[in-house]
This record gives structure tokens, C-alpha cells and sequence, in this order.
């Protein structure tokens, strides 16, 4: 909530950013103690739920210092979440890309981009869910780089 109020200044934002990544590289994924074989704390998958359903947007909405972070966080969340737990991220990006806004494309893209790099090295026969989400999703983004390119301003 920090990071996504806009009405704070963004040096605060920019440090629960730091704070969230921190923490979600830590804790999202279950580990267990070596020695005793107790289960070491873990983000609850409650909160879990919250963080995914937001992060996407908080990406779009956030300043490029801060969603770099974020980008981060989503990194994480879709190497341990994608598409066991997390069958949402699809569907929600290609809406994003499917609206005429085209402030929301960019944050989409970046989202994108953390969920190719978890299949970057993988091979053929492990890409298949990442394939069928890009069957749905690169004529989209094809048709908004069409709208975009004689666009020659910022």
C-alpha cells in the first residue's frame, strides 16, 4: 500500500520497494532449517494472495526507480508461482495490453519480461505453459508495437 500511494514522496515509496523485494526474496519460497528440519518462517499465503493480485498494477503505477524493484518481486514470485499457484498473471497482462491506454503497456511488457526470463534457459519440453501464454499474447503485443511505432513521441 506504501509503495503504490501515490500522495507519499517516492524516497519513502523507493524504501518499502526495498523493503517488499527484501522480503520476498527471503521468504516467499517454504525453506526449512538444514539442521533441525523445522520449517523457517514464510510469507503466510494469504499475504501472498494480496501481493499477486497487486504487483502487476503496482508495476504500471509506480515510478521506473520503484517498479524496478517490483520487477524484482515479480521475478521471484513467478520463478516459485507460475502456473501452479499463480494462473492469473496471463489473463491479467493481457488485459492490460488489450486496453487503449497505453500508459499501462509498459508495465505490462516489464511484467512479461520477468515471466520469459523464468523460461529463458529451460528446455523446449519445459517451456509448454509459457508457450501457450505467448500464443495468446504475442499477436497483442505485435498489434500494439504497430499503434506505438508511428508514435514519434516519448
Amino acid at each position: 500500500q506504501i509503495v503504490m500511494d501515490g500522495s507519499l514522496n517516492n524516497e519513502l515509496r523507493l524504501s518499502g520497494a526495498i523493503y517488499l523485494k527484501n522480503t520476498v526474496n527471503k521468504y516467499w519460497k517454504q525453506r526449512t532449517n538444514k539442521e533441525s528440519k523445522d520449517i523457517l518462517y514464510c510469507i503466510p499465503e494469504a499475504a501472498k494472495a494480496i501481493i499477486r493480485q497487486n504487483i502487476i498494477e503496482g508495476i504500471i503505477q509506480t515510478p521506473l526507480k520503484i517498479n524496478k524493484q517490483l520487477c524484482v518481486c515479480l521475478d521471484t514470485i513467478v520463478r516459485q508461482d507460475f502456473p501452479d499457484k499463480w494462473t492469473d498473471i496471463v489473463p491479467k497482462c493481457h488485459a492490460y495490453l488489450s486496453s487503449d491506454n497505453q500508459e499501462t503497456w509498459l508495465g505490462t511488457l516489464m511484467s512479461l519480461h520477468q515471466l520469459s526470463k523464468k523460461y529463458k534457459f529451460k528446455k523446449s519440453d519445459e517451456r509448454g505453459p509459457y508457450i501457450t501464454a505467448m500464443k495468446d499474447l504475442l499477436p497483442l503485443m505485435y498489434n500494439r508495437m504497430i499503434v506505438v511505432l508511428p508514435n514519434q513521441s516519448e
